[in-house]
C-alpha cells in the first residue's frame, strides 16, 4: 500500500500520538462525473482505492457520511482490521479501532429535520481510551443541501446537534470531535453553521479557524468535491471540528481528484479531511 503523500512544500509531520481522526464522505463517483480515461472506476477498484486513503493516513477514529453499510462500510471495516467497529444509522456512521477506544453507553442516534428534503443524520459517541481512560466525544453528520432557505435550515440542524450533545452529557471540560460534510456557505464573516458551533459553550471550531498555514496542509480549507461540477467550491464541505478541551496539532486535506496520487484517485468524489489531536490536557490516547 502506498501512503498518501504530504507535498514536498510542508514540513513532514511526526506523528506521536494515536489520536488522529478523520472524516470522509464516501460516495462513490458516477462514472458520468469521471474523466473519459478512467476505466478502473468498477466498485471493487474504488473500495480498494478508497481503502488505501484511509490506511495512507492511519486513523484510529473516523466519521463517514454517505456510507452504505453493505457497499462501502462493512469492506471498508473489513479491510482495516478485525478490532475496527462502528455505530450509526443510515448513511452516517461513527467508526473507531477498538484496540485503542472503547465505546462508553449507548450511542445517541438522531434524526434532524431538513426542510422539505429526507431527514438528516447526527451520530454521538463517546469514547475512552483503552490505554489513557481519556475520555472523547465524537460526532458524525451530513447536513442539508437546500437551495431555498439553506442557511436557515442548517443553522438549525447545527443548533440541535449542539443541544443534542448537551443532552447527552457533555459540557465545555469534555473533549469533542465533529466530522461532517456541512454543505455550508465558505466566508467565516459570514452568518452560519461556523458561527453556531463557535458560538457554543464547546467552543467548536474547524481545522482552518485552530491552525497556521504551516500546519495545515494541501488545500487547507478547499474541501469541494474532488472532481465533477465546479459549483461545489462555493460551499464549506468536508471538515473536523474541535471544542472543549480537544484542539488540532496538525491538519490535512486528502486528495481524491485528478491531482491525487493514482492509487486513491477517484476513491470518492469528496476530498477527506484529516487532523492529529492531542487533548488540552496532553492526554495522548
Amino acid at each position: 500500500m502506498t501512503p498518501v503523500p504530504i507535498p514536498s512544500a510542508a514540513p513532514a509531520p511526526t506523528l506521536t500520538t494515536n489520536l488522529r481522526a478523520l472524516t470522509l464522505n464516501t460516495r462513490l463517483p458516477s462514472l458520468s462525473a469521471a474523466k473519459a480515461d478512467d476505466n478502473d472506476l468498477d466498485i471493487s477498484v474504488r473500495l480498494s482505492k478508497l481503502l488505501t486513503l484511509v490506511k495512507g493516513f492511519a486513523p484510529s477514529i473516523a466519521c463517514l457520511q454517505e456510507c452504505d453499510v453493505k457497499l462501502t462500510l462493512a469492506p471498508l471495516l473489513a479491510g482495516l482490521g478485525k478490532t475496527w467497529t462502528s455505530d450509526g444509522i443510515g448513511k452516517v456512521h461513527v467508526a473507531w479501532d477498538g484496540a485503542k477506544w472503547r465505546k462508553v453507553g449507548p450511542s445517541r442516534i438522531v434524526n434532524m429535520p431538513n426542510g422539505g428534503e429526507a431527514e438528516r443524520r447526527l451520530v454521538i459517541v463517546k469514547l475512552q481510551s483503552i490505554k489513557t481512560g481519556g475520555t472523547i466525544f465524537v460526532l458524525a453528520t451530513h447536513l442539508g443541501v437546500h437551495m431555498t432557505n439553506e442557511a436557515k435550515v442548517r443553522i438549525g440542524q447545527a443548533e440541535q446537534i449542539v443541544a443534542e450533545l448537551q443532552a447527552y452529557g457533555a459540557d465545555e471540560e469534555c473533549a469533542v470531535l465533529i466530522g461532517g460534510d456541512f454543505n455550508d456557505v465558505p466566508a467565516a464573516d459570514k452568518a452560519g453553521v461556523r458561527q453556531v458551533f463557535a458560538q457554543s459553550a464547546f467552543a467548536l471550531q474547524d481545522l482552518r479557524s485552530r491552525l497556521t498555514d504551516a500546519s495545515l496542509y494541501h488545500r487547507s480549507n478547499d474541501t469541494a468535491h474532488g472532481y465533477g461540477k465546479r459549483q461545489t467550491r462555493s460551499r464549506w464541505l468536508d471538515d473536523l471540528l474541535t471544542g472543549g478541551t480537544l484542539r488540532p496539532v496538525e491538519g490535512w486535506v486528502l486528495l481524491t481528484d485528478s491531482e491525487a496520487p493514482t492509487d486513491v484517485r477517484h476513491a470518492t468524489d469528496h476530498n477527506a479531511v484529516a487532523a492529529r489531536l492531542q487533548f488540552e490536557s496532553e492526554v495522548r490516547p
